[in-house]
């Protein structure tokens, strides 16, 4: 495992850029999710399933905030909805 140079334990989060889509890095839990890297997961061991487990991980939090703003979306068109309603009485 690797570790920041604030001493805190890194986690293992997964790049979205052009260049690197898919690759796991290690980054600072303390920093946001676009900074804090320390180094690609390869250059390190890791077990193949904590590295499926990192994975499952950020693909959750993904779907997590898409759901949100689903759910948003959702709110929002009631609102809509129950105003056009008003609106006609």
């Amino acid at each position: 495992m690797a570790t920041c140079s604030c001493g805190c334990e890194a986690v293992i989060r997964t790049s979205t850029t052009r260049n690197n889509p898919g690759r796991p890095f290690y980054a600072c839990p303390k920093k946001g999710p676009r900074s804090g890297f320390i180094r690609w997961v390869e250059e390190t061991k890791i077990s193949p399933e904590a590295l499926m487990i990192a994975r499952l991980v950020n693909g959750n939090k993904i779907l997590e905030k898409e759901n949100l703003m689903l759910k948003i979306g959702l709110v929002c068109s009631w609102f809509i909805f129950l105003g056009i309603i008003v609106y006609k009485l």
